[in-house]
């Protein structure tokens, strides 16, 4: 314990008579008003109250951003563990509980739970190469970028999928590789979400030269607002004019108006609609019937051109109509009741046609856990997994989770829906699997729509040579689903990221036909491929 002896109060500062901690003679010189308590305030709109800018020594009365730090903004009593809670959460449309200057890429703790801060500004790459980010945090960190200094350009470069105390737990931790020039200055900013425990974000580099380490202030600088997006919102004021918004509302008064509110209903955050180029006031920017999220996120299509057509209803599943199950479900009333933490139902269906179909489920949380809203359901056709897909749905509220499935040829399948919950408590009622089948223009006429055969070229492809000095001869290729893909009548292997592999014998005389059947057979695809004598005296190679 300190004794009292050691221990002086604090002397009455006569430069300070309004003690907000910048001299009053400072004050006068500055155009600030000694005799007010004005420490706090941010006269020239750069996001920099005026003790900051006493401190760092710059101008109160000048908008601009200061060397060897980002901008720190942390906004306390928000609920939640992910980043998502933070920017949907309307105090963050305020002004932030804290403001300071963090002079590196890495934040300081605080001695609270459940806080968010947003961290940005400027980065300058000291030479020309490759760079690679890393992020680590606890509970959610998000690592944004832009190729220049616009905020307006900034793009989701890292948020991993857990939280860690190093930079090497998992892969998701890493960025891809960035290119930058020397001298380039790109926007930087990074947003930390913080609920229970540990608090902590840190992001690190590589840059030429040199080996990880965490960014150090030498390479930063703190934001500065820009005269183009007057109510701060990441979405430009003549673009916001355009589409209907008000430039002078981040949402703070009308939540559609901001980045990330929907003015239209299509499911597209205004923030997503500037990305996309579509139109934040039209749900169907191109007017072909079908939303821009569903032509974006479902069917992969262009939302700028006609180039789909709404879905047509085949078959309505009621929930209870389900043939098998894992975990404990009951039937009543054409649902289908969960009585387990996480189960799967399985659905008969007969397709009269062959095609891709869009499997819409229909559900309704039961019981209030206080848990996340986010539910987790993974489809399934005939064994072959199709996709997980993520509903955010309020307890009580009713949700929906649709996908696309692979080609399914016409006939008898099993669709599988599968609850991936994780929460004790927490239960879902399946109110209905609904079947709808892919419309569209079919200029070629062969009864599948343009955008279908379309997706079906981009999703799945074969490389083979014209020739090989081996065999057998190991060909490669692209598919989403490799388990519906058969390369001379065999399976093919999986490789990452959506490729796939076959070792194919050749014919030691005359030159093999290569048949490949890729998803489902909806795309067969033919190469020749003849096997060549090598001298390996003369080409060792």
């Amino acid at each position: 314990m300190i004794p009292g002896a050691a221990l002086e109060s604090y002397a009455y500062d006569a430069d300070d008579a309004d003690g907000d901690n910048m001299p009053d003679s400072w004050e006068g010189a500055h155009g600030l008003d000694p005799a007010v308590n004005d420490g706090s305030l941010d006269p020239d709109g750069d996001a920099i109250p005026n003790a900051l800018e006493w401190s760092n020594g710059s101008d109160p009365q000048v908008k601009n951003s200061i060397p060897g730090a980002l901008l720190c903004e942390t906004w306390l009593d928000v609920p939640g563990y992910r980043v998502a809670a933070l920017t949907g959460s309307p105090g963050f449309l305020q002004e932030p509980d804290l403001r300071s200057l963090a002079t590196s890429s890495e934040t300081f703790s605080l001695p609270h739970d459940a806080f968010g801060s947003r961290l940005r500004g400027y980065l300058t790459a000291p030479a020309a190469g490759t760079y690679t980010f890393w992020v680590q945090g606890d509970d959610e960190t998000e690592l944004w970028l832009s190729p220049t200094d616009s905020k307006f350009g900034k793009e989701l470069l890292v948020r991993p999928t857990l939280n860690a105390s190093s930079f090497d737990t998992d892969i998701s931790q890493k960025s891809r590789p960035v290119t930058l020039a020397a001298g380039q200055r790109c926007y930087i900013e990074i947003l930390h979400k913080d609920y229970y425990g540990g608090d902590f974000c840190k992001i690190a580099w590589t840059r030429p030269g040199a080996s990880r380490a965490i960014i150090s202030g030498d390479f930063l600088e703190s934001f500065a607002p820009v005269a183009e997006d007057r109510d701060d919102d990441d979405l430009p004021d003549d673009w916001e004019t355009a589409n209907g918004l008000s430039p002078a509302d981040n949402g703070s008064i009308d939540p559609a108006n901001g980045s990330q509110g929907d003015l239209d209903g299509d499911g597209l955050t205004n923030a997503e609609e500037l990305a996309h180029g579509t139109r934040a006031d039209l749900a169907d920017t191109d007017g072909d019937g079908v939303s821009d999220r569903e032509e974006i996120e479902l069917l992969e299509t262009d939302a700028l051109m006609a180039d789909a057509a709404p879905f047509q209803n085949v078959a309505t599943l009621p929930g209870s109509s389900f043939s098998a199950s894992s975990g404990e479900w009951t039937a009543a009333s054409g649902k289908a009741y969960q009585q387990c933490v996480r189960g799967s139902l399985d659905f008969p269906v007969h397709l009269s046609s062959a095609g891709i179909y869009q499997l819409k489920l229909a559900f309704t949380p039961t019981t209030d856990s206080g848990a996340s809203p986010d539910y987790e359901v993974v489809f399934s056709a005939d064994g072959h997994a199709i996709g997980r897909v993520t509903a955010t749905v309020a307890e009580g509220a009713p949700g929906e989770v649709s996908i696309l499935s692979p080609w399914l040829p016409a006939g008898d399948h099993t669709l599988r829906v599968f609850l991936d919950n994780s929460h004790w408590f927490r239960r879902v009622t399946i109110d209905s699997l609904e079947i709808l089948s892919a419309q569209g223009p079919d200029t070629d006429g062969n009864l599948t729509p343009d955008w279908v055969d379309a997706r079906l070229l981009r999703t799945n492809s074969i490389e083979a040579p014209s020739e090989s000095i081996t065999s057998p001869v190991c060909l490669e290729g692209k598919a989403r689903w490799y388990a519906l893909g058969t390369v001379a009548g065999a399976p093919v292997q999986a490789a990452p990221n959506d490729r796939w592999f076959a070792d194919v014998p050749l014919d030691a005389i005359l030159p093999t036909t290569v048949h490949a059947s890729l998803e489902n057979g909806a795309l067969p695809l033919t190469r020749e491929i003849a096997w060549i004598p090598v001298n390996l005296l003369e080409n060792p190679a």
